[in-house]
């Protein structure tokens, strides 16, 4: 005997029911890990929505590089290319320069694993993922 759930439950398979046997669900996805895409955003909504700097973002080894922006206030992931440790994005920003004129500009962000292990402990930094440099597409 088949089960009716079996065949309306696309995560079981036939496979998995036998007479007098309850059918146990498969391919549960697992538990998301944190990205690169992950401190992007996380910095980029902290900066938009939250009135922050986003310094604390920034991986410690990029001191000397940090950028703030002024009055952002929405952003859109263009683009991505994850390797290894890290990861490269195109950023469209949209802000107002210091005399209150819109502008909107792509920023290159680029992301590495956060070198110091102290450092990377810090919970708003994703799997320990950081902002290392950014720069206008030009």
């Amino acid at each position: 005997m088949i089960s009716l759930i079996a065949l309306t439950n696309p995560q079981i398979s036939l496979a998995q029911t036998r007479p007098n046997s309850r059918p146990t669900p498969t391919n549960r996805p697992a538990p998301a890990r944190p990205t690169a895409r992950n401190v992007v955003q996380a910095y980029f909504d902290d900066i938009t929505k939250r009135g922050s700097s986003g310094v604390a973002y920034w991986c410690s080894s990029s001191s000397d590089f940090v950028s703030t922006f002024y009055a952002p206030r929405a952003y859109r992931i263009l683009s991505s290319s994850i390797y290894g440790n890290g990861g490269s994005f195109v950023v469209q920003l949209e802000a107002s320069n210091r005399g209150g004129s819109p502008v909107i500009a792509n920023w290159n962000v680029y992301v590495d694993k956060e070198k110091s292990r102290e450092a990377a402990k810090k919970p708003w930094l994703p799997g320990g993922y950081c902002i290392k440099l950014i720069s206008e597409v030009r």
